[in-house]
């Protein structure tokens, strides 16, 4: 959801967003911390993984050893790490895929108020 929203695909995070709203209860308070990585919510780890996403997402080609040092050293494991770093630049494509095709959101407006 997070690298969708860094992409401009409204279609991916609109339908990342109702998933995690009615299959797990998120509310939407919830939805748009996760998506920008900044909030209450979560915790500074959670937000420095968030951040990472997005420049995954973004530009992996400026990946650096300090981005996966910072990340350990806020004691996020490699493991944690490297299901990320995938996930993004899977997100990365499926986003660019759904931009091409020139999808759309394909909710009614009033559910979620169009993914808020």
């Amino acid at each position: 959801m997070t690298a969708s929203q860094e992409q401009g695909c409204s279609y991916c995070t609109g339908g990342h967003s109702r998933f995690l709203v009615k299959e797990f209860g998120f509310s939407e308070q919830s939805i748009l911390e996760m998506r920008g990585g900044e909030g209450d919510q979560l915790t500074k780890s959670q937000k420095a993984l968030v951040a990472f996403v997005k420049k995954m997402a973004s530009e992996p080609f400026k990946a650096v050893p300090a981005d996966f040092d910072a990340l350990t050293q806020l004691g996020l494991d490699n493991g944690v790490i490297l299901e990320a770093l995938p996930m993004a630049m899977t997100a990365g494509f499926l986003n660019t895929l759904a931009l091409a095709l020139h999808l759309k959101n394909d909710v009614p407006p009033d559910i979620l108020d169009e993914y808020f």
